[in-house]
C-alpha cells in the first residue's frame, strides 16, 4: 500500500506541473496518461479527474482517494479530530479507516503544535507522545480505536509552516 500511495503522491504533482486552466481535451489526455502509468505501476484500476486547479485520484480497487488543491477535509473526517481552521489544506489522501492531510499557514510551528496538543486533550484524546528536534515538531494521540499523528516543520525560506494529520482507525 505504501508504494501505491508514494506513487499517487508523485503522480499528483506531476499532473499539477501539466498547467491550471489547460483546455479540456488536454486535461483528458493528462487524466488517461495518468491513470495509465498508476495502473501500470501495479496500481490498480484508478480514476483520475483534473477540474480546474484541482486533481483527484481513485483507487477502485482499495477505495484509496487522494486530492491535491481541492482545500477540503476527507468527506467522512472524524468530527473529534481537530483542524487548525483557515489554513489551506495542500493534499488529502483517504480510505475507509486513513486519513492523511497536508496543510500550509502563516502561523508559527509552536502556535500550530500547542493548538492540537490543547485540542486533542479538550476534545478527549490522550497524547502518547510527543517529539521536538531542532524546528521539527510530532506528536501522537489516541481516542478508542483512533490514532492521530500530526507532524509539524516550518519553512523560514518561505515563511510557512507545513503540517501533516494523520488519522487511522485501528479495525475492530
Amino acid at each position: 500500500m505504501g508504494k501505491k500511495i508514494t506513487t499517487i503522491v508523485c503522480l499528483l504533482v506531476l499532473v499539477s506541473l501539466v498547467g491550471w486552466g489547460c483546455q479540456s481535451a488536454t486535461e483528458k489526455v493528462a487524466e488517461k496518461a495518468t491513470e495509465k502509468a498508476i495502473e501500470d505501476s501495479g496500481g490498480g484500476n484508478v480514476d483520475v479527474d483534473i477540474d480546474d486547479q484541482t486533481v483527484e485520484i481513485t483507487d477502485q480497487n482499495t477505495n484509496i482517494s487522494a486530492s491535491y488543491g481541492k482545500n477540503e477535509l476527507p468527506e467522512d473526517w472524524p468530527s473529534d479530530a481537530p483542524t487548525y481552521e483557515g489554513d489551506i489544506i495542500a493534499t488529502t489522501t483517504q480510505n475507509d479507516t486513513f486519513f492523511q492531510t497536508s496543510w500550509q499557514t502563516d502561523k508559527s510551528a509552536d502556535d500550530v503544535y500547542d493548538y492540537y496538543q490543547e485540542e486533542l486533550v479538550d476534545q478527549g484524546w490522550t497524547v502518547d507522545s510527543t517529539m521536538s528536534v531542532n524546528q521539527f515538531k510530532s506528536l501522537s494521540a489516541t481516542k478508542g480505536n483512533w490514532t492521530l499523528a500530526l507532524t509539524v516543520t516550518p519553512d523560514e525560506e518561505e515563511d510557512v509552516t507545513t503540517y501533516s494529520v494523520t488519522v487511522s482507525q485501528e479495525e475492530e
